[in-house]
């Protein structure tokens, strides 16, 4: 089983274990078809050494937030904009991070949370 992670209150769907499966809220469809429904997926490429791209779907125009985590719950960048509906990419750089290994990412959205696993390697 996966080492067990402190979430603040209200977030307890976010993700409460970690571990090498790809973390999933009750809310959230996570799959490769655009069928209208929220989908976060996997950055790419994963492992990334300089920059790599998050991918989201939103089923209609909201406000969202992306939040880089370590292994140990603690934030390490936050993303907040307001996108519309369909495909959205956020670019993220090995600069704003300085870590290596593995992170976690999670797209908070008014109705929606999902989360994945990413590695970067320097």
């Amino acid at each position: 089983m996966g080492e067990q992670v402190e979430i603040a209150p209200g977030k307890e769907n976010a993700f409460s274990t970690l571990d090498d499966s790809i973390m999933h809220s009750p809310f959230v469809t996570n799959n490769w078809n655009l069928d209208q429904s929220f989908t976060l997926y996997q950055n790419r490429p994963n492992p990334f050494r300089n920059e790599t791209i998050i991918g989201f779907y939103l089923p209609e125009a909201s406000n969202a937030r992306l939040t880089i985590y370590d292994l140990k719950g603690r934030v390490i960048k936050m993303y907040q904009g307001t996108y519309h509906k369909g495909y959205s990419e956020i670019k993220i750089n090995y600069q704003d991070l300085r870590l290596n290994g593995i992170l976690y990412y999670q797209l908070d959205t008014p109705k929606f949370i999902g989360s994945r696993k990413m590695i970067v390697i320097q």
